[in-house]
């Protein structure tokens, strides 16, 4: 059983509660089989926890806060990778090329994930190429987290729009997700 660290768990919660309220939390947690809800009621943020359990959660926010589409995973990703990178770590992660940033998480994922691998090449100085192997867990609704949080994360610290893809997935039976992202690098804020 693939595992991940409670954080995780917390940002999610965290999500629910602040843009959709405390009710709208309950509302998800009831929509989860009772093992479920009992191993939320006591999730501490450093703890190890199911992967599966995280990808149940991801459905029933989906379900409860958005359109049963997965569009809501987008916003989730986008808030966990704000409430990930603190200011401090944007200012300094912004004295590095974006993609030094990108692979340092590759390498800070272990510390959350025991499964799966990052590799990081880039391409140019405004694009890169990572490719995610061997995480424990075929789910399109965490691959879509994985894609937004990395597209928040590459704007946090390049303070730029960016366009980035996931056109290789293991929920389409490639043997790998892979991610493209290209962004333009602005000068640091003087000051």
């Amino acid at each position: 059983m693939a595992q991940t660290k409670g954080v995780g768990f917390t940002n999610l919660q965290a999500f629910v509660r602040e843009r959709h309220g405390d009710a709208a939390w309950r509302e998800v947690s009831a929509a989860l089989p009772a093992e479920d809800q009992e191993v939320l009621r006591g999730v501490i943020a450093m703890g190890w926890y199911d992967l599966e359990l995280y990808a149940r959660l991801l459905a029933a926010i989906d379900g409860v806060c958005g359109r049963g589409d997965g569009s809501v995973v987008d916003a989730v990703g986008r808030f966990a990778a704000e409430r990930d990178i603190t200011r401090f770590q944007q200012w300094i992660l912004r004295l590095f090329h974006p993609s030094f940033a990108i692979a340092q998480m590759g390498r800070y994922w272990g510390k959350f994930h025991d499964s799966g691998s990052w590799t990081v090449v880039k391409n140019g100085e405004r694009e890169l190429l990572a490719t995610l192997t061997d995480w424990g867990i075929v789910d399109e609704r965490s691959c879509r987290e994985v894609l937004a949080y990395l597209g928040r994360t590459l704007e946090l610290i390049s303070r730029n729009t960016v366009r980035i893809e996931h056109p290789r997935c293991r929920c389409r039976g490639d043997a790998l997700c892979e991610f493209r992202a290209d962004w333009r690098v602005t000068a640091p804020e003087q000051g």
